[in-house]
């Protein structure tokens, strides 16, 4: 706001409530922190705002919080307990009429105030959302699940290998044992190795993050820094994980490698049953979470397709929204004398005023009707509004400023009002609870909000007593969508030359609404790639060892006559039988957990076969890559060399 640094005294002039007033610079203070609740460019006094202060009696406003912060030792239930005669006394009336009317139910926590401690404001969604930005811990713990899946990946592979190298090095532990070592100093060995690599993971860890961290932070859409994550409580925790991930990883190789016999190793006797299981069970175990997240993926991006494609009921396209906020003018004002501006533009379909853009932001309203209470969506706009957004009119009349009545007593309707009142036909019907308000028009349901909900009843009226034009939607042609902003931008600057120009394309703003799920769907595409590529690297270390232990068997074979084929196929089919069997494991995981996350939408595909048969050939199509090439290499190998000691 001002080229230079401001200092106090400074003047600075600001729209509130539809006024430019003036302001002096007491104070210069920091910015707040961007993982603070609290975020804002400057402070006033409360008073400073009409719309504030009309709130000091309105003891059902949910708009301001009041912070009050308590004395040593008071306990906050005591508190919460003193404000019921608050209750009582400024909100009996209001709370008996509401009762009375089916808008609350008769409970005696019908209404109460409740404290909520500060620390907990941020990670408690839909409690205090009005004032503060708060987070969803969900997200939260999601990222910590798919963190701790792949680190469990990363710590199974390591048992699987160790286990896998445990032939070679049975016989280091035969003769330790043959010099006098116990099992308590061959474990410490082992689980000491297990912990040097888990520190040394660590090292490497912190530095690929540094490096992955803009990558992150452009998927999530965070800020966030090595330097705020590299705070004393972290580092504690990440050296907690390293110990937790080295002891863990090393528990199983040192539990199996101790117990040897010395005299059974070194005479070469007594396989790895148990140990050669528990790596195939891993193989499967890993696999299994590789495929649940590809599948997951697949199932995210079909969802976000259907969704795309979900006809609207209106046309998205070739709409620019522009705001009307922002003048020393009421929008009223200013939405006419811009409508009428940008009549003669060039590309310009046409435009009309509305109240609420699409999205989150409309007016609501109860309504009842035989004991039950409806939530309605209302929206004042334009008799333009319909053709302008391309919304079907398919029972009645439009609204029009030819019946003077209209703008006092006449809506629009959707059918899905009609439905909720139970009414065959909805024109010439009386609003309940509005018996002035009469029904002209039945327009077809279109879907204003996220696709999470099913289409709401609507009311579409021109009163100019509930709302004002704060939005002028604007249809173009788009031929004209390289030139059309700048020619509204700059009509904006002949109608409300001290206002910003803002405006938005209303389908981008619609895909803005499935931002989060866009966002998921990235984290767990680059968390299922990297799971993969675990899973693969320990599956390639799997069948290299495999095919050491093996490769006199494999010479004996091709002596016999065994084609390279027979042998390849030979050596694959166990590690495919693996894949197959965390595939199996894999599907109804899957369905159950990506059930739960599209139940949260009200429009959502059906989960079919397509999405595992896909996510099983990924995983077959990676396990041979990885077996292939020490199957082939065993295959062809001369069978004189790997015979020769016998």
């Amino acid at each position: 706001y001002f080229p230079t640094m401001p200092g106090v005294g400074d003047a600075i002039s600001m729209l509130v409530d539809d006024s430019l007033r003036t302001f002096n610079i007491t104070a210069i203070i920091p910015d707040p922190p961007e993982n603070s609740s609290f975020q804002f460019e400057f402070v006033g006094q409360i008073g400073s705002s009409r719309y504030a202060t009309r709130n000091e009696t309105r003891w059902t406003s949910n708009g301001p919080s009041t912070y009050v912060k308590l004395g040593s030792g008071v306990d906050a239930h005591n508190v919460e307990a003193g404000t019921i005669p608050i209750v009582d006394t400024y909100l009996g009336e209001s709370r008996q009429s509401a009762i009375e009317q089916g808008w609350w139910e008769d409970r005696d926590d019908t209404f109460q105030y409740r404290l909520q401690p500060l620390r907990e404001v941020h990670l408690t969604p839909g409690i205090d959302s009005f004032s503060v930005s708060v987070s969803n811990p969900q997200y939260s713990y999601i990222l910590l699940a798919i963190a701790f899946g792949v680190l469990l990946i990363a710590c199974l592979n390591f048992i699987t290998l160790s286990v896998g190298r445990s032939s070679s090095r049975a016989r280091e532990v035969g003769m330790r044992k043959t010099f006098g070592a116990n099992r308590s100093q061959l474990m410490t060995q082992f689980f000491g190795e297990a912990l040097l690599m888990s520190g040394v993971a660590v090292i490497l860890g912190l530095t690929l993050a540094s490096i992955a961290l803009p990558i992150f932070n452009e998927v999530a859409q965070k800020s966030l820094t090595m330097g705020a994550l590299l705070n004393a409580k972290s580092i504690a925790a990440i050296a907690l994980l390293a110990i937790l991930s080295g002891l863990l990883a090393g528990s199983y190789p040192a539990l199996l490698l101790s117990r040897f016999r010395p005299a059974s190793v070194l005479k070469n006797a007594g396989g790895l049953p148990r140990g050669w299981m528990f790596s195939r069970a891993m193989i499967v175990f890993q696999f299994m979470v590789s495929i649940a997240m590809v599948t997951a993926v697949l199932i995210m991006h079909d969802q976000m397709r259907f969704v795309s494609n979900q006809d609207l009921g209106y046309n998205a396209e070739e709409i620019l929204v522009v705001n009307m906020n922002g003048s020393d003018e009421s929008t009223d004002i200013v939405a006419t004398r811009y409508a009428e501006r940008i009549a003669a533009i060039s590309g310009v379909v046409r435009s009309s005023g509305s109240s609420s853009s699409f999205g989150n932001d409309w007016s609501r309203t109860v309504i009842q009707k035989d004991d039950i209470n409806h939530i309605v969506y209302t929206n004042r706009m334009d008799p333009t509004f319909l053709e302008t957004m391309g919304i079907q009119l398919v029972n009645g009349r439009n609204l029009s400023y030819e019946f003077e009545t209209d703008a006092s007593s006449a809506v629009l309707v959707n059918e899905a009002f009609v439905d909720a009142m139970g009414w065959d036909v909805g024109v010439g019907q009386a609003v309940p609870e509005y018996e002035d308000v009469t029904v002209v028009g039945v327009v077809s349901d279109f879907k204003f909000l996220s696709m999470r909900t099913q289409v709401p009843p609507v009311m579409l009226h021109m009163s100019p007593d509930i709302g004002s034009n704060n939005y002028t939607m604007v249809r173009f042609n788009m031929a004209n969508v390289a030139t059309i902003r700048p020619a509204l931008e700059q009509a904006w600057k002949e109608v409300a030359p001290a206002a910003p120009f803002v405006a938005q394309f209303l389908d981008e703003r619609i895909e803005r609404l499935y931002e989060t799920e866009r966002r998921w769907q990235n984290i767990i595409t680059y968390a299922a790639i990297l799971a993969f590529l675990l899973s693969s690297m320990g599956l390639f270390g799997m069948a290299a060892m495999t095919t050491s232990r093996r490769t006199k068997e494999i010479g004996i074979r091709k002596v016999l006559g065994a084609s390279t084929g027979a042998i390849v196929r030979l050596l694959s089919f166990e590690f495919t039988a693996l894949v197959a069997i965390a595939l199996v494991l894999a599907t109804p995981l899957s369905i159950y957990v990506m059930s739960e996350w599209l139940s949260t939408f009200a429009y959502q595909i059906s989960i079919g076969p397509v999405v595992f048969v896909i996510s099983g050939l990924i995983a077959l199509s990676i396990t041979l890559a990885a077996v292939s090439f020490q199957s082939i290499s065993a295959a062809i190998a001369d069978p004189v060399d790997s015979l020769r000691t016998e």
